[in-house]
């Protein structure tokens, strides 16, 4: 069973063994590998497809970015309770280099 569900796997995702046999996927360890390959390879083709879509667009890359979180960023108004607290976060949080 193994065996079946190993070959699978390589079947479905290449691997190059070159002319050795590749491993039976039997323990932790190497299951682990495997998932953490594939949650690589999911990662890189979101990365590839957001990049396609970005070169289809006009928009700077960082505008790009941040439409594709599908939130929308407005001002503040004075008045608002968490205005202070924002103001006082950024104060502390600048670095030295920007003070006057």
């Amino acid at each position: 069973k193994l065996l079946s569900l190993t070959n699978k796997f390589y079947t479905i995702v290449p691997h190059n063994f070159g002319k050795n046999v590749p491993p039976i996927i039997d323990n932790n360890d190497l299951l682990r590998q495997k998932l953490d390959m594939l949650q690589t390879l999911t990662d890189i083709e979101i990365a590839n497809s957001l990049m396609k879509e970005r070169k289809k667009s006009n928009l700077h890359p960082l505008d790009c970015n941040y439409a594709s979180l599908n939130n929308q960023i407005t001002p503040l108004d004075t008045s608002n309770p968490n205005y202070d607290l924002v103001v006082r976060y950024l104060k502390a949080a600048h670095s030295h280099r920007h003070s006057n």
